[in-house]
């Protein structure tokens, strides 16, 4: 059975166009820290890069 785009999982290695901006992210998350239920800010932030990411 051959392998298509929508039945394969995403591999590491088709995330490397993104490593930059994953690094930025993470450093951003870890930089600004928030207690467990109360993300208010970090659900913001990853919403604001999904929707970012899906318009380009």
């Amino acid at each position: 059975m051959s392998e298509t785009h929508e039945s394969r999982y995403c591999e590491l290695a088709d995330l490397a166009d993104a490593r930059l901006q994953l690094d930025e992210i993470r450093h951003h998350i870890h930089q600004h820290p928030e207690l467990s239920y109360e993300e208010a800010a970090t659900s913001r932030f990853v919403a604001e890069k999904l929707e970012a990411w899906v318009t380009t």
